[in-house]
């Protein structure tokens, strides 16, 4: 068995704006050094999936997800520090995902231990 690495394209999509410090880049720079280093010949690249309203609805209020659902193909700044990009909503639900395919393959044995290379961060995140 190996470690899993959850990465995906789409991850790339969630644009927070010029300066930001969570930008794409933090994500294409680690890929980068993973597929040069002899290390990442040894992960198990897995890819997440789309996480369920009411999936994530078990950590956060329903109305609270809805909100943050109608962003979907916006660009908008939900508060000071907080840019939503017209593919951020997705993004986040592949976030949500990936963690949950991370969990997954290793309750199922597939992989010992695995990381979610994913965007948004979620640390904005409210109720």
């Amino acid at each position: 068995m190996a470690t899993g690495i959850v990465w995906d394209e789409r991850y790339l999509l969630h644009e927070t704006g010029e300066g930001h410090p969570e930008r794409p880049d933090r994500l294409r720079v680690i890929k980068q050094m993973l597929d040069s280093s002899p290390v990442g010949k040894q992960v198990a690249l897995l890819k997440p999936r789309l996480a369920t309203t009411e999936e994530i609805a078990l950590v956060h209020s329903l109305d609270y997800v809805r909100e943050i659902e109608k962003t979907a193909g916006l660009d908008i700044q939900l508060d000071p520090d907080t840019h939503a990009s017209p593919k951020s909503y997705e993004a986040a639900c592949l976030a949500v995902g990936g963690l949950l395919t991370c969990v997954d393959t290793v309750i199922a044995g597939t992989c010992d231990n695995s990381f979610a290379f994913d965007r948004p961060p979620g640390h904005h995140a409210e109720v």
